[in-house]
C-alpha cells in the first residue's frame, strides 16, 4: 500500500477524496487528515507518508501549501506532494517549488482528474527505488539509475552515497546496502570499500603497480581497484 496523508481546511472537501480514491479501488492508504495547516508539518515527521494530498489555499494569511510542500521537502525530499485547490492563481509556482511535485487536482475533484494523479504516484513509487535514511534522519528514494557509486569511508561509520547531483551520507554499511540492491543489473560490489554503477564507467586507469582507478562519467568521484578487479571490471562493463 502507498501511505498518504490529505492535509485540507475543507473537511467537505478531504471526505469526498477519500471516497472517490476508495471507489476506484486504489492502493491509498489514508493515515491521516489534517485541517489545521500547522499540524502539516509534525503530522508528515509523525507518520511518514509516501504521499501527501495538500490543499494550496489553506485559509490563513501567513501560510499556504506552497510553504507548507517547502518545509516537507526540507525533511522529507522524497515524499510526493499532490497538490489541491479550487483556484489557479497558484497552479504556475507550484511546479517551480523544490519539493517532489507530481500532480495538481482541480477542485472539484472527479474520478478522472483523481486517477490521473493516481497513475503519475503509481509509476514513481514503483519504480526500481532504494530507501535510505541519511546522518540527519531524512529518508531519500533513489533509483540505480542516479547512483555513481556507493563509497564506504575508511576509519569511519560512514558511507558516501555519490549520486548525479548530489552526495549523501548514510550510517548504512556496504553489506546492508548491497541486500537492498539485490536484482540490480547496474550496481556491483567491487571491494570492500565500494559499490559501483558500471553504466556510468567513463575508464580504468593505472594508479600504481597493481592497481588501478575507475575514473565515471560526468563526475570527479573515483574507485580504486586491484587489476584483477580493473580486468574484471572491462569484461562485464563492455
Amino acid at each position: 500500500m502507498i501511505k498518504a496523508i490529505i492535509a485540507d481546511d475543507e473537511p467537505i472537501a478531504m471526505r469526498h477524496l477519500r471516497k472517490i480514491l476508495a471507489k476506484l479501488g486504489s492502493n491509498i492508504e489514508i493515515m491521516d487528515e489534517v485541517t489545521d495547516p500547522n499540524e502539516v508539518v509534525p503530522i508528515v515527521k509523525e507518520k511518514r507518508p509516501d504521499v501527501v494530498f495538500l490543499d494550496i489555499d489553506f485559509n490563513r494569511k501567513n501560510i499556504n501549501g506552497l510553504i507548507l510542500a517547502d518545509r516537507i521537502s526540507e525533511h522529507f525530499p522524497a515524499t510526493v506532494i499532490i497538490y489541491i485547490s479550487a483556484y489557479n492563481e497558484f497552479k504556475s509556482e507550484a511546479w517551480e517549488r523544490k519539493a517532489l511535485v507530481l500532480g495538481y487536482i482541480d477542485k472539484p475533484f472527479n474520478k478522472v482528474k483523481v486517477e490521473r494523479v493516481l497513475l503519475k504516484i503509481a509509476r514513481y513509487i514503483s519504480c526500481d527505488r532504494i530507501e535510505i535514511r541519511d546522518k540527519n534522519n531524512v529518508f531519500h528514494y533513489l533509483s540505480p539509475s542516479e547512483i555513481v557509486m556507493f563509497e564506504r569511508e575508511k576509519n569511519a561509520k560512514n558511507t558516501i552515497i555519490h549520486c548525479d547531483t548530489k552526495k549523501i551520507n548514510t550510517s548504512e554499511s556496504l553489506t546492508s546496502i548491497e541486500q537492498m540492491l539485490k536484482g540490480s543489473e547496474k550496481l556491483f560490489r567491487i571491494n570492500r570499500s565500494y559499490i559501483i554503477n558500471i553504466t556510468k564507467i567513463d575508464r580504468l586507469s593505472l594508479f600504481s603497480e597493481g592497481s588501478y582507478v575507475v575514473k565515471f562519467k560526468n563526475s570527479s568521484c573515483e574507485a580504486y581497484i586491484a587489476k584483477k578487479t580493473a580486468y574484471e571490471l572491462e569484461l562485464i562493463s563492455k
